[in-house]
């Protein structure tokens, strides 16, 4: 079983390693810091290597010969097992079939345009960047070179040569809402994100449609910012003030927050439920009987796709917008040997799922793709 404790602790280290290693090399953009999980510091092993020029086999090359380069560019460090490490999943999977080589940049406020201009002046023809925080720079900098491909992901915004990878969470966390209202005892859930921003308040409008869907009497739904994804100490507080003030069921945003509410909820014992989010954290690994269903967001699948169609030169600067319909989003049950829940609630979340899919249930608070989707100008 993972216990937060144990994370923190590799964390901890893991900063402590990178932030030694920035007061050697200066200040700036760096590349592939100390990672905090076992994929993700397969992950920076494998960046590392690939920035020395070094690979298992041939690189994929451009007519002129160059070796293909894509900059993985982020503001959250590889390690949360969140949205960040699953992009670079698919990058990754997508970069070692075609053997093209990656320059992990894990950057940071008032650094964005610089780390892509330098990335960029050493070869990098595709930008594939992370997270609503980059979009001035994507912005800007895809201005400034119309000759470069850039995919913006958890972004709304397209431009002449920026494709994104947009979050619809609307329709999925309605499934995941629906699940709270028919798993909680008393009536009462709540909902916990890293920052109020767009994508929370998603999260949290289609959570709450769900939830009343399936059970009217629930009227309010506490909606708690924690104002970072990365405090899973802040997250666990907050998780237990829900949970002590009569919350059975939590759903929450993703990012290194997760791991707070998860030992939270363990620590409540029996009759306490967290819905997770991001990767499947049902499983055996984490909480038996805690953590009923996960939204799963299929970052991976996505970021794969695109970084081929660009490999082959079918590169699209549009829209993919992940959702329940197209299958990016999912609501993942636990095994009945890793949580118990009712055949009967079983049913009626497949059943709501698909009937969602299918438009015979229509999510109020989903918006249009005309309307989600914004032009760089």
């Amino acid at each position: 079983m993972k216990k937060l404790r144990k994370l923190l602790a590799m964390l901890t280290v893991a900063a402590m390693a990178a932030s030694m290693l920035s007061g050697c090399a200066g200040s700036g953009a760096k590349e592939t810091a100390a990672p905090a999980s076992e994929k993700a510091t397969e992950a920076a092993t494998q960046a590392s290597t690939e920035k020395t020029g070094e690979s298992e086999g041939p690189t994929a090359q451009t007519p002129d010969g160059e070796v293909k380069k894509i900059a993985f560019i982020t503001p959250q460090r590889l390690g949360d097992e969140g949205p960040v490490d699953l992009v670079y999943e698919g990058v990754k999977k997508a970069s070692d079939e075609w053997k093209i080589e990656v320059r992990v940049v894990e950057t940071q406020a008032g650094e964005y345009e610089e780390s892509m201009r330098a990335m960029i002046n050493e070869g990098c023809t595709l930008v594939v960047a992370v997270f609503p925080e980059l979009a001035d720079a994507v912005a800007t900098v895809s201005k400034e070179y119309p000759e470069i491909d850039f995919i913006h992901a958890v972004s709304s915004a397209i431009g002449d040569n920026v494709a994104a990878v947009g979050c619809m969470y609307q329709d999925s966390a309605f499934v995941m809402g629906a699940m709270a209202g028919l798993l909680t005892e008393v009536n009462k859930v709540a909902f916990i994100t890293g920052v109020d921003n767009a994508d929370g308040r998603a999260y949290y409008d289609g959570f709450v449609e769900g939830v009343q869907y399936v059970n009217p009497e629930i009227k309010d739904v506490p909606f708690n910012a924690i104002g970072d994804f990365e405090d899973a100490i802040t997250a666990k507080e907050i998780a237990l003030s829900n949970y002590n003030s009569g919350c059975d069921v939590i759903f929450s945003g993703g990012g290194k927050n997760i791991f707070g509410i998860m030992e939270a909820v363990n620590e409540m014992g029996d009759g306490y439920y967290y819905l997770s989010c991001t990767g499947n954290y049902t499983t055996s690994d984490y909480y038996p009987g805690r953590i009923p269903a996960c939204h799963y967001e299929d970052f991976p699948g996505a970021l794969y796709d695109m970084v081929t169609q660009w490999y082959h030169g079918e590169f699209k600067a549009e829209m993919v917008a992940m959702q329940l319909k197209n299958g990016y989003f999912s609501c993942v049950m636990a095994d009945e040997a890793d949580c118990h829940i009712d055949q009967e609630i079983r049913d009626q979340v497949q059943e709501i799922a698909e009937k969602v899919k299918s438009g015979e249930i229509v999510v109020k608070s989903m918006p249009a793709l005309e309307s989600y989707v914004e032009y760089i100008k």
